[in-house]
């Protein structure tokens, strides 16, 4: 079904939630009011000729210049765009909503803007919504766990607004100390493998990924070897390691031999059994 199809099906069904729609783009859209945003959502989910069962992505635009000279020349006004990507893997169509909000509510900074969250209608909604309150500062109304996912829970604004100020240092930035002791004295349970202190100004982060116990024990039983000693019987199990010499010199040996043609069958092992005849007639 093609866009313009999806559009005439909600334009019947909720033509009070529709506002705007691009059917000549890359990705044809349809711009949904926010306060229809879960009615239009679960109507393209378990309307049987639509079936979107998938949520790909959420994202956010900033529609802001913060260049005086630059704003004057654009023909918009500040707001915030998000954009849901959706597609019906047994339909074989796909779609895109658009929700515009404003940057902040009422025009207070500070005052996130709020949209329904649709984290029980597709279930991927919910990591993608907590990065966009994370990044951008929008608060999703009925998240269940709405709060950062990328940054640090006492971080302070939405890095990816374009009128975000990054701190000069890290002396500028005061964790807010308060707020992480009340969250961890009310779920202990999620911060009991978290290793932090909040009386200091450090903060460990996970580089990840580990090694795996294989290679530890690869890379220990080597050590071991060029040293002389043993480590048990796996170590002594162990290839040395290759120089690069010997590395392309097999690598040469491994593609030669994938590479050389066996020996063809001769022309009587291909021959079918239907006369002697019309078969020697045709090989000459």
């Amino acid at each position: 079904m093609n866009v313009q199809d999806i559009h005439g099906l909600l334009q019947r069904s909720f033509p009070q939630w529709l506002l705007a729609h691009d059917f000549e783009t890359l990705d044809p859209w349809i711009e949904v009011k926010a306060e229809g945003l879960p009615e239009v959502a679960r109507y393209l989910r378990d309307q049987g000729e639509l079936a979107f069962n998938m949520l790909h992505c959420i994202t956010a635009v900033d529609y802001f210049e913060p260049d005086q000279k630059k704003a004057a020349q654009v023909d918009w006004q500040p707001h915030l765009e998000l954009i849901y990507h959706l597609s019906s893997t047994t339909r074989r169509h796909r779609l895109v909503l658009k929700v515009r909000l404003p940057r902040w509510i009422s025009d207070e900074p500070g005052q996130l803007p709020e949209v329904p969250s649709l984290s029980d209608v597709w279930r991927t909604a919910d990591w993608h919504e907590r990065e966009v309150f994370d990044l951008m500062g929008v608060r999703f109304i009925g998240h269940p766990e709405l709060r950062r996912i990328l940054c640090p829970e006492d971080w302070v604004g939405h890095p990816l607004r374009k009128d975000y100020q990054m701190p000069a240092s890290t002396t500028e930035f005061q964790p807010n100390r308060p707020m992480l002791t009340e969250r961890i004295q009310s779920e202990p349970e999620r911060f009991e493998n978290v290793e932090f202190d909040v009386r200091t100004d450090e903060m460990l982060i996970n580089m990840g990924p580990q090694q795996s116990q294989h290679a530890r024990r690869v890379a220990a039983g080597v050590a071991d070897r060029r040293r002389g000693g043993h480590r048990g019987n796996a170590a002594d199990r162990l290839s040395a390691p290759l120089g690069r010499k010997d590395r392309r010199e097999s690598h040469s040996a491994a593609v030669s031999a994938l590479h050389r043609p066996a020996r063809l069958p001769s022309r009587h092992q291909h021959e079918p059994r239907l006369g002697n005849c019309a078969w020697k007639s045709c090989w000459g």
